[in-house]
């Protein structure tokens, strides 16, 4: 999982982790794979960099579990 979480900072949209967004009532949130099995369903959002005080895109995780557990 630590090495889907490090692709996820590094490019949210590698291949490897097969992101998309969600339909339906979680159209809001989007998804990618850590394994087989595994998901992460995550959202896109603003938030304050603490050395900066900047806004800044950052990913909240919502959910991780399998893909019936989290959808």
């Amino acid at each position: 999982m630590n090495e889907t979480l490090n692709l996820l900072s590094e490019n949210v949209f590698d291949a490897k982790l097969k992101t998309h967004q969600l339909k339906g009532e979680l159209n809001d949130c989007w998804a990618c794979s850590i394994n087989f099995k595994l998901r992460i369903v995550f959202q896109f959002v603003k938030a304050v960099d603490k050395e900066s005080g900047e806004n800044v895109d950052a990913i909240l995780l919502l959910a991780v579990g399998s893909h019936d557990d989290v959808y």
